[in-house]
């Protein structure tokens, strides 16, 4: 019983990352420029006036708030239901995840990200 409430805190425990994650981006959006967030279109703009270091920064930026506030919630569950060594675990999920993540977005930079960067600023080259 105790693994399947572990296994549904960590399911919540990515949605909660997900959500976070959605919702700093509409904060940043929103404190850019106002007009973002009810006017999509313009959000390719936005997106595509990024540097390559301003979009690792804001990446990483957004993933490191989101799980730190997810780590937090996994941190409460478990010791709300009853888990020994809850701050263990949660760093150990908060590390674990990090090292996924960052791995998913080093693939997802080299294979994605740059060839969509380089299409649309073809003058700066394809350095990293």
């Amino acid at each position: 019983m105790k693994l399947i409430l572990f296994l549904v805190i960590i399911g919540v425990k990515s949605l909660i990352t997900k959500l976070a994650a959605l919702g700093l981006i509409f904060f940043i959006f929103l404190m850019k420029d106002r007009s973002l967030c009810f006017a999509p279109g313009r959000w390719i703009g936005f997106i595509l006036s990024l540097s390559k270091k301003q979009i690792k920064t804001y990446a990483v930026f957004l993933y490191t708030v989101s799980a730190l506030l997810s780590t937090v919630f996994i941190w409460y569950a478990l010791s709300l239901t009853g888990f020994r060594y809850t701050s263990a675990i949660a760093v150990l999920v908060f590390f674990s995840g990090f090292a996924a993540r960052g791995f998913q977005f080093y693939n997802l930079w080299n294979r994605y990200i740059l060839d969509e960067w380089n299409k649309y600023h073809p003058s700066e080259g394809s350095s990293t």
